[in-house]
């Protein structure tokens, strides 16, 4: 449980691919700040990060498992 029960449960991240592989359609939802975000996911204790829209990066999945976070 979280330590604030007021605190939101989950936090979606949208990551669809945007390399120039993917559709010209998909768009960087973090814009550029993929980084950032993830250490506030690791900062605030979460164990456990989904993706449904696409596959993170990998040095994105190396970063979260370096912080404890599966």
């Amino acid at each position: 449980l979280p330590k604030d029960q007021n605190a939101p449960f989950g936090v979606d991240l949208l990551l669809p691919q945007v390399a120039a592989s993917a559709r010209k359609t998909n768009y960087d939802y973090t814009k550029g700040n993929l980084g950032e975000l993830l250490d506030i996911v690791i900062q605030s204790g979460a164990k456990l990060f989904v993706s449904a829209v696409g596959v993170p990066p990998q040095w994105a999945i190396e970063k979260l498992h370096k912080g404890g976070v599966l």
